[in-house]
């Protein structure tokens, strides 16, 4: 091998060391020259989507919006989970709608919009590159809040049966409220193993597959069973819909019960329950409870 030769051999590396970015660069370069057309986006950002209620009729506000589903011009774009922020290859004045999405029973992968909650409609106008902040503010369908126990009243609408060893009770403690003055408690003791609430009125509910939902609030050390109660003549059909795992902080839940009705599409009335047993492993058992709503079109 030449000098010259043996001179290049040991200092190719060298070269393809220094040229291979500028070589990376070029083409990359080239890549934005090739597609000057790429269209440019707008955006949208939703931090959260709020509801607003009428107190005396709807009770809380409170809720737990997940997602929002987004339509232009009548087309669904994406479903978001919050707070999002996301393109949308559009110019100019178009109509927008966002529906309020929940995860059914608290789980991840059964993700809808919320049915009773109406859409937020709006008309935009898109500005390529630039971001539309967007809270959206929505309300109950009107009707649909057929039960509220919120545990505010002199009463309650809770009440116990003869198989239940302790009753709920208001708890005034502020540590332990999610909002107002009261929540509702429930303490299992050793003495007291279980306990059975169940609602005071019964309920004409569909059974033909119209949504029927239960909304709450909780938080609990134990396990608790939320279930309805099939009511005929001079019979009843117990059945349990979801078991809510232990829960240390105050969680909002959306239980969908229209499942459960369509099992007895001939009973004439339906009854919600809350069922508890005191675990060995617990040695105080308790949990919480505020703004039960039964949310339904009524037949």
């Amino acid at each position: 091998m030449t000098a010259s030769g043996k001179f290049m051999h040991n200092r190719l590396p060298k070269y393809i060391k220094y040229f291979f970015p500028l070589l990376l660069l070029l083409f990359l370069t080239s890549c934005d020259v090739i597609n000057p057309d790429e269209p440019i986006p707008a955006y949208i950002q939703i931090d959260k989507i709020d509801v607003s209620t009428n107190p005396v009729s709807e009770g809380s506000a409170s809720s737990k919006i997940t997602d929002a589903w987004v339509y232009v011009d009548g087309n669904l774009i994406g479903i978001f989970e919050l707070p999002a922020k996301f393109p949308v290859l559009k110019e100019g004045e178009h109509d927008l709608i966002i529906k309020p999405g929940i995860k059914v029973n608290g789980i991840s992968n059964t993700r809808a919009y919320y049915p009773f909650y109406k859409q937020y409609e709006a008309t935009v106008t898109f500005v390529k590159g630039e971001v539309m902040s967007i809270h959206p503010v929505v309300t109950y369908y009107p009707d649909m809040v057929n039960w509220v126990e919120d545990f505010e009243g002199g009463g309650q609408t809770i009440e116990t049966t003869s198989t239940d060893d302790t009753a709920m009770i208001k708890c005034s403690d502020p540590t332990q409220v999610f909002e107002g003055s009261y929540s509702g408690m429930v303490h299992l003791t050793a003495s007291k193993p279980h306990f059975f609430g169940i609602t005071m009125d019964e309920y004409v509910l569909p059974a033909t597959g119209a949504p029927v939902f239960l909304e709450m609030n909780y938080k609990t050390n134990c396990k608790i069973y939320v279930g309805m109660y099939a009511y005929y003549q001079g019979n009843t059909t117990r059945i349990e819909t979801i078991r809510l795992n232990e829960m240390p902080e105050w969680n909002k839940i959306y239980i969908n019960l229209t499942e459960t009705l369509q099992q007895q599409p001939n009973a004439s009335g339906w009854k919600v329950y809350l069922d508890m047993y005191r675990p060995d492993s617990i040695d105080s058992p308790v949990a919480y409870f505020d703004n039960l709503k039964l949310v339904y079109s009524k037949p």
